[in-house]
């Protein structure tokens, strides 16, 4: 038997997976292009306002008719995370340019009316939205996106800090090591991302406190939103049924 040489694959070519490219740099890079050529701050490629507002009607989201709906504040507000490092006057200046470009007059240029619209939409409304985004990719997700037939999700937990309000020193406690007034509530989250489609699929909540808060806690509240045949894997990527 003659090995092969040290640090050299031992697949012959014919053994080798072909790996097909789905979408290549370069298209990648003619998408960005034509994104930055539109000149829109807000993203319609999957809903307009129209469909927004009647998600509001669905969920009984009760708004006034301003210039920052929660369809715009909502538009904005995911722009400006996705920008990562747009202030919210820079979101303001690329607004007012989307609107003089359909033919609308700009408005004040101070954010302070953005920042409580975006203050004012209901989380409801946006886990609707992003339960509309998930069910769709996973809908759209190509069988050569997934690992061997399978839809694989990574499991993971991780712990925030949160505005030192009193409402949320209620909910999420800061640490008891902590003098009261000197600490921040603290948010244990656990996340469940599909390896597909890169989308969160669900996430969960609770204070860093002691039983039934911690990770495993969490993720066993989400098992009933997997199906059958479903592989979940953690930080060291282990494949469970």
């Amino acid at each position: 038997m003659i090995l092969a040489p040290r640090k050299t694959s031992v697949e012959t070519p014919e053994e080798k997976p072909e790996r097909k490219l789905l979408v290549s740099f370069e298209e990648m890079q003619r998408r960005l292009e034509r994104l930055r050529e539109l000149d829109k701050v807000r993203l319609h490629h999957l809903f307009d306002d129209e469909e927004i507002h009647r998600f509001c009607d669905t969920l009984g989201v009760e708004f006034r008719s301003r210039v920052f709906t929660p369809a715009i504040a909502l538009g904005l507000f995911v722009s400006q995370v996705l920008s990562r490092g747009d202030a919210c006057t820079t979101v303001m200046a690329k607004f007012n340019r989307e609107r003089k470009n359909i033919g609308l007059s700009p408005v004040c240029e101070d954010a302070s009316a953005y920042t409580k619209a975006r203050a004012r939409l209901p989380v409801t409304l946006i886990d609707y939205v992003s339960d509309l985004i998930r069910t769709m990719a996973h809908e759209m997700t190509p069988d050569d996106w997934k690992w061997k037939g399978y839809n694989v999700y990574l499991v993971d937990g991780f712990v925030l800090r949160a505005p030192d309000t009193l409402a949320n020193q209620k909910k999420y406690p800061q640490p008891s090591s902590q003098e009261v007034g000197l600490g921040f509530p603290q948010v244990r989250v656990v996340a469940t991302t599909s390896l597909s489609s890169g989308c969160v699929v669900h996430y969960n909540t609770a204070p860093v406190e002691g039983k039934k808060t911690g990770e495993v806690s969490l993720f066993r509240e989400k098992q009933k939103d997997f199906e059958k045949n479903d592989r979940r894997g953690g930080q060291q990527l282990r494949i469970v049924p």
